[in-house]
């Protein structure tokens, strides 16, 4: 194609599912579907690498004609050649970068989500510096290894998400839209409750494989870049549980119990603050790196001599018990770590009338003053034990929110 000039930028149209760009001396049509096709799930050939696998016509014809239609000048010469290779792509769309938080001094640079080359330059300079400084000189958190969870490398949440994957690759990308592949891998214990309240038709997100409802409403979202439909159900539970109270369903926080003889001497090496206090009570701090640079942001309860929990949100998960466990081998610490997350539920009761609901289900009401519930009784900072009917239940006392 003589009329093709080599510095031509590429063009990309997701409508039509094609990018163009200039290659050999004509054009390059690239194909991406909406939704894929997973290829060699169990293991892939050990021999192959730059290959192709053959075409499945049926399947590209549609997108094929198109392409051509979106480039008409494409209609007047012929196909040189048609390829079909495979392409990786991750569970989040995003990059595989960096150390490996099982294995020290292995580094990874993988799930480039076919856009390679493009982020060759940034990929190799980061990696470059962590390497040789031992620390990398950018905030690596959405590309980090330690993001992904082990569900996630599971084969059939890999063959059911990477044929969702491709199309959010070329698609649009909606600021609040949830993955619908690969779902229902965990689930707070009062799922049922919700969907038996409003049924099938709530909204759910993929919260670090939780299935979290996005509002409480049978109203299905719309999406979109500007004020969605679904903004004024936020509003009413913004404002009632700043005027009022609300019970937010946080299950899908990471939670590791460290237990041990030097569990509180372990924790406070981790620490910025002193979080092997007196018994019973719940410290806010962070976990910075050699260079003070900030590692994690959670909070650490001392529930009794030797025991606690570490609460991290859950896209920390798998870096903070990376961070703990490295630490604990590379020094004679008497500990034990834990995952506990699916074993406990987390309910944030935030708002000026939460001790007032506390009060009227738990056993801690023994008064008119608001009994343990009171300001004297429960202070900031700590942690009690509660009950509500037969079950007992640990209480903190704590909020990010200054008024």
């Amino acid at each position: 194609m003589s009329d093709v000039d080599p510095n031509w930028p590429v063009v990309e149209d997701p409508s039509s599912h094609v990018y163009v760009r200039p290659e050999g001396g004509g054009l390059m049509l690239g194909l991406f579907e909406p939704e894929g096709a997973a290829w060699n799930v169990s293991k892939i050939p050990d021999d192959f690498h730059f290959g192709e696998i053959e075409p499945d016509w049926e399947r590209m014809t549609d997108y094929l004609g198109t392409s051509m239609y979106r480039v008409p000048r494409s209609l007047e010469v012929g196909a040189k050649k048609f390829f079909c290779g495979p392409e990786s792509f991750t569970p989040d769309n995003g990059p595989v970068v960096g150390e490996s938080p099982e294995l020290p001094n292995y580094f990874v640079a993988a799930g480039l989500n076919s856009v390679g080359i493009l982020s060759s330059g940034g990929v190799g300079r980061t990696l470059a510096t962590w390497i040789a400084t031992g620390a990398p000189d950018c905030d690596v958190t959405g590309v980090t290894p330690a993001r992904f969870q082990p569900y996630q490398s599971t084969p059939s949440y890999r063959e059911k998400r990477v044929e969702e994957a491709i199309g959010m690759t070329y698609m649009c990308h909606f600021p609040n839209k949830s993955y619908t592949s690969a779902r229902g891998a965990k689930r707070s214990p009062i799922h049922s409750r919700i969907s038996d309240k409003f049924g099938s038709a709530v909204y759910n997100r993929d919260v670090s494989g939780f299935e979290s409802p996005m509002y409480y409403d049978t109203m299905q979202p719309v999406f979109s870049f500007f004020e969605e439909n679904y903004h004024g159900i936020w509003r009413r539970e913004h404002e009632a549980c700043r005027e009022s109270v609300a019970l937010i369903d946080m299950s899908f926080m990471s939670k590791f119990l460290v237990q041990g003889r030097d569990a509180g001497k372990f924790l406070n090496s981790l620490s910025t603050a002193n979080v092997d206090a007196a018994d019973g009570s719940i410290t806010y701090t962070q976990w910075l790196d050699e260079r003070g640079k900030m590692q994690a942001d959670l909070t650490v309860q001392k529930i009794e001599a030797d025991v606690f929990m570490v609460v991290a949100t859950d896209t920390q998960h798998r870096h903070v018990e990376a961070w703990m466990k490295k630490r604990l081998n590379e020094n004679e610490v008497f500990a034990t770590i834990a995952d506990v997350t699916g074993a406990f539920a987390f309910f944030s009761v935030q708002g000026p009338n939460s001790r007032k609901l506390l009060q009227s289900i738990t056993g801690g009401a023994d008064g008119e003053g608001g009994g343990v519930l009171s300001d004297e009784r429960f202070k900031f900072g700590e942690v009690k034990e509660l009950t509500v009917g037969f079950a007992k239940f640990n209480a903190a006392r704590i909020t990010y929110v200054v008024l």
